[in-house]
């Protein structure tokens, strides 16, 4: 099969063709990102300000970073197609780009442990580990500026460089190990939340479900980019896993926002009374905009003349805050109230 250029003996489809590729998928990404926020902030008049303001951010960061992806492609695959100089150095591009890739992972993942802070049951431990994914998505971050800061202030510095191996591998493992942890932790808390109401009880097992694709589809990602880094020095195919990843950051964020009104209609959407032999009820408003959940289910021992409680805010995931409504020793009410996310 022919070579779309050939120079001094030189493959440029091959060399370029990770390139294209990551471009080919940054432009699909973003597409569905430009749809997704539309949707988003189209329904957003009675959200929380700080979500809004995230998602505003989130989106101009990843218009940053197409906008650059797409001044690389112009400036490689145009400006300096069929010179092999550009294959040895980092185009200043590039680094600018990791930079705000960097930003853009560690927004998703300090919003996601915002998500986890009102699941999380009270206790040192929860807190402890909530903490251990702050400081892991921090260091990834510092992993991440230092390597772009290499790539940017040393364009010559060799593929297998040591100081680009280290904060490149540190980078993309921490980033790693912070999306297994909170996406355990998400999934961990959610399960626990469940108080026996069937409405409720789905609700949650489809966000865990949600949760746990996300978690995977990064994780997958996050890994493969690794993989592909150490082990091709040429045709660099990481690069194509790096302009995916950010894509798959933004969209899975908005994926989760504009995912609330689907689940809050499909599972609680219909007023509807259950009643069982402990007597448990559940009201739905069917309100659009917005719910405000109150779930509880109370325990008492009767040996030691004190009861259990569990209070669980899950916040911006889907808008249900979970607290004791009512403490008897058979009865279990659940409460859905219309309010803003």
């Amino acid at each position: 099969m022919p070579t779309l250029f050939v120079r001094d003996g030189e493959d440029m489809a091959t060399k370029l063709g990770p390139l294209f590729w990551g471009f080919i998928f940054n432009v699909l990404c973003f597409g569905m990102s430009l749809l997704q926020a539309f949707n988003y902030f189209r329904n957003s008049a009675k959200e929380r300000r700080v979500v809004k303001l995230t998602a505003a951010l989130m989106m101009a960061l990843d218009t940053t970073s197409s906008s650059l992806i797409i001044a690389i492609i112009w400036e490689e695959l145009v400006v300096r197609f069929g010179s092999l100089e550009q294959f040895s150095k980092t185009n200043p591009l590039v680094a600018i780009e990791c930079y705000i890739a960097m930003c853009i992972t560690l927004l998703a993942q300090l919003f996601f442990v915002y998500q986890l802070y009102h699941v999380k049951p009270g206790g040192r431990y929860p807190t402890l580990a909530l903490y251990s994914i702050i400081a892991l998505s921090l260091i990834a971050w510092a992993f991440g500026l230092a390597c772009a800061s290499i790539m940017l202030l040393h364009p010559s510095t060799p593929h297998y460089n040591h100081k680009l191996q280290i904060t490149f591998g540190g980078s993309k493992g921490a980033n790693t190990l912070t999306d297994i942890v909170a996406t355990a932790m998400m999934i961990k808390y959610l399960k626990d939340a469940r108080t026996g109401v069937a409405a409720t009880t789905n609700l949650l097992e489809a966000l865990c479900t949600l949760f746990m694709n996300r978690g995977l589809l990064v994780t997958i990602i996050q890994a493969l980019t690794f993989v592909l880094f150490f082990g091709f020095e040429s045709p660099q195919y990481w690069i194509t896993g790096h302009f995916l990843l950010t894509k798959v950051y933004v969209n899975t964020f908005f994926a989760l926002l504009s995912s609330r009104r689907d689940l809050r209609e499909k599972h609680l959407h219909d007023s509807a009374v259950y009643s069982d032999s402990n007597h448990s009820t559940f009201a739905s408003s069917g309100d659009k905009s917005g719910l405000s959940f109150k779930a509880s289910q109370a325990k008492n021992d009767s040996r030691a003349g004190t009861g259990s409680t569990m209070s669980i805010e899950t916040g911006m995931v889907f808008s249900p805050n979970l607290s004791i409504v009512k403490q008897t020793e058979t009865k279990m009410e659940v409460e859905v109230e219309a309010g803003a996310c």
